[in-house]
């Protein structure tokens, strides 16, 4: 089970960039928004001490505020199954951008690939991360990490910031690389669904 640190981590980092694609006009991102955030608050309940608490307080809050009211019952449904679903909701997401795409084809093309690409290496990250720390050149860094995490009071959960850090990094270089090569394929018909998204 990942610490609750790397999980607040990784959640919150890919709630903002989600958050970022709806502003932008990726409609189906809302929802994966929703359950990001859910994600990193029930994280936040694991930690100990006073975050921990009030993240613990904001939630029964929200779960007493349901209870009384049926509207907000439903969207407290609705946030969990979101939490629960985030993956396939980026995959809905995208067959929206299909959808609304003036190019439909080109946007299949370019997102199948970046998808398969960004959930490829999330899949190796999740199997391979802990060997990471051990490749010559990046030990001698971890070490140091670790030893400062250790000795600072304050930094203790510096290795699990990086480590979420670094998963939430690999999985978008890995989305644009992902996307990069469809446009490749795509040739000129990948720089035209490009220039229509920004339009």
């Amino acid at each position: 089970m990942a610490d609750p640190i790397t999980s607040i981590v990784q959640s919150g980092l890919f709630c903002y960039r989600s958050g970022e694609k709806f502003e932008k006009g990726h409609v189906g991102r809302g929802p994966v928004v929703v359950g990001q955030f859910v994600n990193a608050l029930k994280s936040a309940c694991k930690l100990d001490g006073k975050l921990g608490q009030g993240a613990q307080a904001a939630m029964g809050v929200l779960t007493k505020a349901a209870g009384n009211d049926k509207l907000l019952e439903g969207a407290g449904k609705v946030a969990g199954f979101a939490a629960k679903n985030v993956n396939p909701l980026i995959c809905v997401s995208s067959g929206i951008d299909v959808l609304m795409s003036d190019d439909p084809e080109a946007t299949l093309v370019k997102n199948g690939i970046a998808l398969g690409a960004m959930f490829g290496a999330e899949h190796l990250m999740k199997k391979h991360m802990a060997d990471i720390p051990k490749i010559r050149g990046v030990d001698k860094i971890a070490k140091s990490v670790i030893k400062f995490s250790e000795t600072h009071a304050h930094a203790k959960g510096l290795p699990a910031v990086l480590h979420g850090a670094a998963f939430v990094a690999g999985s978008c270089l890995a989305y644009g690389a992902g996307e990069k090569f469809g446009k490749l394929l795509l040739g000129e018909r990948g720089k035209r669904e490009t220039a229509n998204r920004k339009q």
